[in-house]
């Protein structure tokens, strides 16, 4: 049962609400090189509270974003909700820039809420249930922006607010430094990789020459209430961030790994990516024993290659791997596809040279992403504590 502050006031989110933007039901022409770019729910389903503006893949012409949408862009302060397929994601724009149009709104606060305190409240567990438990879909989850704005508020004296606000991003901020600082040794990394692309002693190979086991992976039937909270890790492509996996948002038993074509991939295991777009191609390194579901693939290097060698050539490959996608309803890669997909061996020294180049560089990222989870936890906690408790 959630307990809030006594001397916090209760009201619907539409109370604190000065602006709203809904352009849900509008399906603008869209430009390959128009300067406005349109934000999809992929952009907001990042571990950054920030949208991802890497996973824009669309984009508008001047003439459309006058005529189709007339509230304007996004505004700093402007809180995101996905409303239809991954209900409750939200995430905080931090600039002026992009607009929205299907199954995402977004809510301008009035002068009595401070938006990163919203964010934050909105984030927390228990108001992404109140969220999640108005689903009206049948097909795709999805909520109505009416019963949303009903949705109540525990509203905190301002001063108040900006003071669990800022405590918060402090959290946020070490994380999203850490992030950047992994952004930089992976794109090092794969320099080195480069370069060991360019030594004489190459030879042209595919993926499943340079692994002993590669697989797709399997879900146990949900029916069965014995197959799930274990102790076996298993992952679900959303938890593929290109970084390491510490443990698993879903525990499976014994029982579920024996149920259908779910096998345990050891430490160092790369797994990917298979399915829709912007899932498709990501990566990530298995930090202990684990399982994933049909839509991942997990490769297993052998002695002549290392999983560093593996994550910098499928990290580098990745624009070309998609490519290879077929599909009607949606774009997918198979298990064949990466198996024959084309890579490189190279001579023992080289391939030693390689990894005493990049092995400290990705010891360091393991590292910052433990720092990562350990953040996240105590931000989680603490969020927890300053909406659900008095103090």
């Amino acid at each position: 049962m959630v307990t809030t502050p006594t001397k916090w006031r209760q009201c619907p989110l539409k109370e604190i609400v000065a602006h709203l933007i809904d352009n849900r039901g509008k399906t603008p022409p869209l430009e390959k090189n128009g300067p406005h770019e349109l934000l999809e729910v992929s952009a907001i389903t990042s571990p950054s509270i920030y949208p991802d503006y890497s996973r824009v893949r669309k984009r508008i012409s001047q003439e459309t974003y006058d005529t189709w949408f007339k509230r304007g862009p996004l505004h700093k302060g402007d809180i995101l909700i996905s409303t239809v397929g991954s209900v409750a994601n939200i995430a905080y724009s931090r600039e002026t820039r992009a607009t929205i149009a299907q199954n995402i709104i977004a809510i301008r606060t009035k002068p009595i809420m401070n938006p990163l305190f919203l964010y934050y409240y909105l984030s927390a567990a228990f108001t992404a249930r109140k969220i999640r438990v108005l689903d009206i879909g049948c097909v795709q989850a999805s909520i109505k922006v009416s019963d949303l704005m009903s949705i109540p508020i525990h509203v905190p004296p301002l001063p108040e607010q900006e003071k669990i606000a800022h405590q918060l991003f402090s959290f946020d901020k070490a994380i999203i430094d850490l992030r950047e600082q992994n952004k930089a040794l992976v794109a090092l990394s794969i320099i080195y990789y480069r370069l060991l692309s360019l030594h004489p002693s190459k030879e042209t190979c595919t993926l499943q020459e340079i692994c002993t086991h590669i697989a797709g992976g399997g879900t146990p039937p949900k029916k069965e209430e014995t197959h799930y909270n274990g102790t076996i890790d298993w992952y679900t492509t959303k938890e593929l961030q290109d970084g390491f996996l510490y443990t698993s948002k879903t525990k499976i038993t014994e029982s579920g790994l024996q149920s259908t074509t779910v096998a345990l991939f050891p430490p160092k295991s790369i797994l990917i990516a298979m399915y829709a777009f912007p899932t498709a191609g990501r990566l990530g390194i298995l930090n202990s024993e684990g399982a994933f579901n049909q839509a991942t693939c997990g490769l297993v290097p052998n002695s002549n290659t290392t999983y560093e060698y593996l994550y910098c050539h499928l990290k580098s490959h990745r624009a070309n791997i998609n490519q290879m996608a077929s599909g009607s309803a949606q774009q997918n890669l198979s298990k064949h596809i990466i198996k024959k997909y084309p890579a490189f061996t190279v001579d023992a020294e080289a391939l030693s040279d390689f990894k005493r180049s990049v092995g400290p560089l990705f010891q360091k990222i393991e590292i910052n992403t433990r720092k990562i989870k350990t953040l996240t936890d105590l931000r989680n906690a603490l969020t927890k504590k300053f909406m659900c408790h008095p103090h």
